[in-house]
């Protein structure tokens, strides 16, 4: 807990609950300060002072006895004096049920593990009446490791929390990067962590952990957060409650109604907002539902348009923490929408002609080679498009939870990657085979890709060329039983520098992974392939954009367009 007292008056005005925690740690020492008497005087000066010092804050709804210290006599003492000298307030320790979550003790009143799997917090929900904890609420002390680019799947947390009972969350490690910033010869600054100073021992970029930067910017994790903590739900009211504006909301707060907020509303076709309104926001008691309708009237679209139903609230006036019009939440609902008559298709180009290995469809040519790629060139009206076709790509830079250990005498995940070599595969290519079938030719290629240890991939590849210009390609890999982990399966596609264009539709605007989506909103982005850098404090993994339905890039005049028969993610 921070020493600060602006913290807990801050925390008393908004109404932000508070564990307060004893500067009490021995992580290196966890199994041994905690049964050694002569660690007990500063054990209970720690706790006690904590208590007394804060013992009239609203805010804080429970006392901790520390953090990662083991358990022994000493935590026994202090929740003893904890308990007499302060009745009113439960008690929170880790330590007391670490690796035994029906464990008899009499330390904690919280069920509250540290990193547990989701299984594990749904099982003990389901199995809870016949433990000897049973009773008690599982809060996680901390769940989700907010190192670098990461939390990962906290929207199936909160899944699993807001269905079964006794799970009322958890605790993000951390809040913020605890980097400084710091002036390189050159003049240009850094935030710097763990020996950027020539500071040995060090912890590198363990202290590079929060969901913000140093600077409080958000990070895109915050995002996620911020979606699963909104205060409001909705849904629609029945299979076509959507389209008829027949909605239910939901007022997810403890203890207000939504006056403070204010709503409004778009139709979007195919990521592009058609009409737009207001929309009153009916009265709701705090944990109560109630149904709710939107007068809007649905468009035509063209047949096959993907529709959606955005909703954002805002804050109607200012407040303590805000000022009047911030985005407290945005939500959206898929709509089906009404179709006008399809456009007439357009012709095809008459036919596709083949010169050795290069194919030709009106200004489109590709041309294909046995290498890795299959694919050596590909151009419209003589502007190339491409500097390397499609390479298989099953490796990407590790992030900071990639390297970590998850235990003692186990390979990081980034190790185990690298000793199955798929960070520098070798490959074997074969040849490529044509074939011209009606307005089209297809080309075939099988490639064997050689890691470490006997570890090998069978890819296989198909390019049809049609009348049209539009190239698909049809991916095929075999994965080896052992390399269950693998951190991307994809294709790496080298394009020219002048195509840095990029617009897309589907999730963003910031970056997104199949694990981390819930904090986006479907729609059309458009902006320069530099801005999709997010400067992570170490350098990793970063950019990627999932649930895509089309991507393009382009040089403002001739580009590529990408899509695919399902939902996509790029970087």
């Amino acid at each position: 807990s921070p020493n600060a007292p602006e913290f807990y008056d801050l925390c008393d005005e908004l109404g932000i609950y508070v564990i307060d925690e004893a500067n009490i740690e021995s992580h290196g020492y966890i199994t041994s300060l905690c049964h050694d008497s002569r660690y007990l005087a500063a054990w209970m000066d720690r706790g006690t002072r904590m208590v007394q010092r804060d013992k009239n804050h609203a805010s804080i709804i429970a006392w901790s006895l520390g953090n990662e210290s083991g358990y022994g006599a000493h935590h026994d003492a202090l929740a003893a004096w904890i308990r007499n000298y302060d009745p009113s307030r439960p008690l929170h320790y880790e330590g007391a049920i670490m690796g035994w979550w029906d464990r008899p003790q009499s330390a904690t009143d919280l069920l509250c593990p540290m990193y547990p799997e989701i299984a594990e917090i749904v099982a003990w929900s389901k199995n809870a009446a016949g433990s000897l904890n049973g009773d008690l609420p599982l809060i996680m002390c901390e769940y989700s490791h907010a190192m670098g680019n990461s939390n990962g799947t906290l929207g199936e947390y909160w899944d699993a929390i807001e269905a079964n009972h006794g799970l009322q969350g958890g605790f993000i490690w951390e809040f913020w990067d605890h980097g400084l910033r710091q002036q390189l010869p050159d003049g240009t600054e850094r935030w710097a962590y763990g020996g950027d100073f020539g500071d040995e021992p060090n912890s590198g970029s363990f202290c590079i952990d929060g969901v913000v930067w140093p600077d409080r910017t958000p990070k895109p994790a915050m995002y996620e957060h911020k979606a699963l903590a909104s205060p409001i739900a909705v849904e629609a009211r029945g299979v076509t409650g959507a389209q008829r504006g027949a909605l239910r909301i939901t007022n997810k707060q403890d203890f207000t109604d939504l006056k403070w907020l204010r709503c409004e509303y778009e139709i979007l076709v195919d990521g592009v907002a058609v009409a737009r309104g207001k929309a009153s926001l009916p009265e709701v008691a705090p944990g109560k539902s109630a149904a709710w309708s939107i007068p809007y009237v649905l468009p035509l679209a063209p047949k096959g348009a993907e529709g959606f139903l955005a909703l954002k609230f805002m804050t109607a006036r200012d407040t303590e923490w805000s000022e009047r019009g911030f985005t407290v939440a945005h939500l959206q609902i898929p709509i089906a929408l009404r179709s006008e008559r399809s456009a007439e298709p357009r012709p095809l180009v008459e036919r596709v002609e083949i010169s050795g290995e290069t194919v030709t469809a009106g200004s489109v040519q590709a041309t294909f080679g046995g290498g890795e790629s299959g694919l050596t060139a590909l151009s419209i009206n003589g502007v190339d498009l491409i500097d390397g076709g499609p390479t298989l790509s099953l490796f990407r830079a590790p992030t900071d939870n990639d390297e970590i250990r998850p235990m003692r005498g186990m390979p990081t995940p980034a190790a185990r990657w690298r000793r199955w070599g798929i960070d520098s595969l070798l490959a074997k290519p074969g040849n490529m085979q044509f074939r011209r079938m009606g307005d089209a030719v297809t080309a075939r290629q099988s490639i064997e890709w050689i890691g470490n240890d006997g570890v090998a991939f069978l890819h296989k590849r198909r390019f049809e060329f049609d009348a049209s210009g539009v190239l698909r390609v049809h991916e095929e890999l075999s994965v080896p039983e052992r390399c269950n982990d693998l951190p991307r399966v994809g294709v790496h596609l080298n394009l020219p520098s002048s195509l840095d264009h990029l617009e897309w539709y589907g999730l963003g605007p910031h970056e997104t992974y199949p694990d981390r989506a819930r904090g986006a909103a479907i729609g059309r982005y458009s902006t320069r392939v530099a801005d999709e850098y997010v400067p992570y404090i170490r350098p990793q993994e970063h950019g990627h954009h999932t649930q895509t339905r089309w991507c393009a890039l382009s040089n403002g005049r001739q580009g590529l367009l990408i899509s695919a028969p399902e939902l996509f993610g790029f970087s």
